[in-house]
């Protein structure tokens, strides 16, 4: 039996089968007096037997000292986020007595293992570019800085479902969010996207996503083109180059391979 417990109280219980991998699938455990759930103790593993999983919070704490976007833990990162902000030169920055201090610039590297036992690399792609479903921007954009190892079969006439009903977006997508660290997938913000509906139309739909796949414009293509609305370029996408993830292009919403994330 696999128990996931806060505190003494039982958020979920179940049997999982030798060798594969337990998900919690509740709600993310909530903190209180400015914590932050952070993860899992022990850190979640392979069924070897019997475990019990118990909630970790911690304080959202700026560091004393500007740390490396690669060094901060996600409770730091999310604690500079919330109380840091863009500078003109697009960098992110806290500002403590009186004094401006640079933290983050665009393309900020981060690596991360999965549960799987991947390492992915992740990177800023901008600061205050997306709208989150509170009607206020997340701080942070981050996403994959290469596709990942294994490729899947997403393929369910998306271009016809458009990015709303897709196998992408309702099934693949939800399966790496698990695979996730529990303490980055509690700091992710939902966040509005706008895609065209599907089957030739124009018409603009917005989803409230936390892992997406990016658009066409996005990534500095099809300005000007019917899926001109379909978002705003990132800046960390300048050229044909940066649009090539281990030499494969960049896949995008209208199509439904990459996602990005905020936090």
């Amino acid at each position: 039996t696999i128990r996931f417990l806060n505190g003494t109280s039982v958020l979920q219980s179940s049997e999982v089968e030798y060798g594969a991998t337990p998900t919690y699938s509740g709600t993310t455990p909530e903190g209180s007096n400015g914590t932050i759930f952070a993860g899992w103790s022990p850190e979640i593993t392979v069924v070897t037997g019997a475990q019990d999983y118990v909630t970790q919070f911690v304080e959202l704490t700026v560091p004393s000292a500007v740390k490396a976007f690669a060094e901060c833990s996600w409770a730091e990162i999310k604690a500079v986020a919330v109380n840091g902000h863009k500078n003109a030169s697009n960098q992110w920055c806290i500002t403590r007595n009186g004094v401006e201090e640079v933290w983050w610039d665009i393309g900020d590297e981060k690596d991360i293992t999965l549960s799987d036992g991947e390492t992915i690399t992740l990177q800023i792609y901008d600061f205050l570019h997306d709208d989150k479903t509170d009607g206020t921007k997340a701080p942070l954009t981050i996403g994959m800085k290469h596709l990942m190892a294994n490729t899947v079969d997403a393929t369910n006439s998306d271009g016809l479902n458009g990015w709303e009903h897709s196998k992408m977006r309702t099934v693949v997508l939800p399966a790496i969010l698990e695979k996730l660290p529990s303490a980055l997938r509690a700091t992710i913000s939902t966040v509005n996207k706008k895609t065209t509906a599907g089957n030739q139309s124009t018409d603009i739909v917005t989803t409230a996503d936390m892992l997406f796949l990016f658009s066409s414009v996005e990534v500095h293509c099809s300005e000007g083109s019917e899926y001109s609305k379909e978002g705003t370029a990132y800046p960390l996408f300048t050229y044909d180059d940066s649009r090539v993830k281990k030499r494969q292009m960049v896949v995008v919403r209208q199509v439904a391979g990459f996602s990005g994330l905020r936090i």
